[in-house]
């Protein structure tokens, strides 16, 4: 670093020094490198006036600065740098055609095509229409023919070997059939799949697949069909065990109903119960969990499910609930549930009554133990439970 130190003032283009040598270590073009708040500021040299002076070709546009340090930077060495940066310009230039270059021959070229590095070597490489031209030659677009031309099946059992399948080959593609497959099909030995109209009970439409196992014994074919009934809400399957021989297919049947949210309900004790038409009764359905009307509609103080659509329920006093439009409870099976906590006890107790036009009156105590009768009976009115519900399954009127 130069000796001494400099004074710069806001705006003007005379620097004064303080012990330095400006006529010795600077001559006009030179360059004066000083940070003044943490900012550099580089300032060119008109004149060296003298040890201590020099002039500015620009006026010095920092804030004034007493005793500053300072760099000389020789107008040779600024040229050195501006060359180096031209050099290093061009080059990056250089490179960027390069690519460029590169680029258009592989969208554009043909075969090989020389990839120029920047190091001036050269890679050979294929473009990228040689690819397509080549997977164009592996893969003979005519070879899979066309249906018109291709031999299909001549009727819908006909399992001969490389024939295409046909519109209802094998029970495949078919809508509803007004009769079920002839026991030429069905004793074929081939598995298959069909539509029959009506199916096994159920009122709706059933699905069959057979599948057929050669054995030692010859084969056995099993067949199973899915029923559905859309008014129900059933669904179903049978299985059949075919058995050759006779003129008709002897069947080995038994037949399961699935259980789904439409057939079954979830109690308010967590239990899966059969379900009809059903109805939840609460206390404060707006603050009952999220899972409470699934499958569900809130109608007054009764969640009802689709079967129960036009049942409601409200609040008449205290412990006492008024349930509309069904014809009282399930004349068969389960008809209420009441809620327990986890050791299975009940946490009131419930009466129902049925007025004559079906109404339900439902009524919830608290529980009493009776001394004399030795039994739990109705004690002083509450409210249902909060967070929990009471079960009902419904009558309903005929639609």
């Amino acid at each position: 670093m130069p000796a001494g130190t400099l004074t710069l003032t806001n705006n003007s283009v005379t620097v004064k020094g303080s012990g330095t040598a400006f006529n010795t270590k600077l001559k006009p073009g030179d360059m004066m490198v000083s940070v003044v708040g943490g900012v550099t500021y580089t300032l060119p040299l008109k004149t060296v006036d003298s040890a201590t002076q020099v002039t500015l070709i620009k006026a010095y546009d920092g804030p004034t600065q007493a005793g500053a340090a300072w760099h000389a930077v020789p107008r040779d060495a600024m040229n050195a740098i501006t060359a180096q940066l031209a050099a290093e310009t061009a080059k990056a230039l250089r490179g960027l055609n390069l690519d460029k270059e590169n680029w258009q021959q592989v969208f554009s070229g043909n075969g090989n095509i020389a990839v120029k590095l920047p190091d001036g070597s050269t890679y050979t490489g294929p473009a990228w229409n040689s690819f397509t031209a080549a997977l164009n030659q592996k893969a003979d677009k005519t070879s899979l023919g066309t249906a018109a031309g291709a031999t299909l099946q001549t009727h819908v059992a006909d399992k001969v070997a490389g024939r295409v399948l046909t519109v209802g080959g094998f029970g495949l593609g078919v809508g509803v059939r007004a009769q079920p497959l002839s026991w030429e099909e069905h004793n074929s030995n081939f598995s298959w799949f069909y539509s029959p109209e009506h199916a096994g009970g159920y009122a709706g439409a059933g699905h069959e697949a057979k599948v057929s196992i050669p054995t030692n014994d010859g084969v056995n074919d099993f067949i199973a069909t899915l029923y559905a009934n859309r008014q129900t809400s059933r669904i179903g399957m049978s299985m059949k065990q075919v058995i050759e021989g006779g003129n008709q297919v002897n069947r080995e049947v038994w037949r399961g109903e699935f259980r789904t949210t439409l057939n079954t309900t979830v109690d308010g004790n967590g239990f899966i119960k059969q379900a009809s038409p059903i109805a939840r009764i609460s206390d404060d359905p707006e603050n009952m969990a999220a899972n409470y009307l699934e499958g569900f509609e809130l109608a007054g103080l009764a969640a009802v499910n689709q079967e129960a659509a036009g049942v409601s329920a409200k609040k008449i006093e205290t412990g006492v609930y008024l349930i509309s439009g069904a014809l009282g409870l399930a004349r068969e099976g389960w008809d209420f549930e009441v809620p327990q906590d986890s050791n299975g006890n009940r946490l009131c107790f419930v009466e129902v009554l049925v007025n004559n036009n079906g109404e339900i009156k439902l009524k919830v105590s608290k529980r009493k133990f009776d001394i004399n009768t030795a039994s739990i009976i109705a004690g002083e009115p509450m409210d249902i439970p909060g967070g929990r519900w009471i079960d009902l399954r419904l009558e309903m009127p005929s639609k």
